[in-house]
């Protein structure tokens, strides 16, 4: 899934696991585009998404 400001956040929570609200996928994306903007999530590493995911949960 690419990043940008636009990114479906249906599909964002999806990928961010079961428990995640729509609020969560929200507050996700702004942490991807600030970071990550154009790159695809599967490029990510997986350490820097894990640490994206517990800031946005927050």
């Amino acid at each position: 899934m690419k990043v940008h400001s636009n990114m479906d956040l249906n599909q964002l929570a999806e990928r961010m696991g079961t428990e995640a609200t729509l609020d969560d996928a929200a507050a996700m994306r702004e942490l991807l585009v600030e970071k990550f903007d154009g790159q695809d999530t599967a490029e990510i590493p997986e350490g820097e998404w894990m640490a994206l995911l517990e800031e946005a949960v927050a």
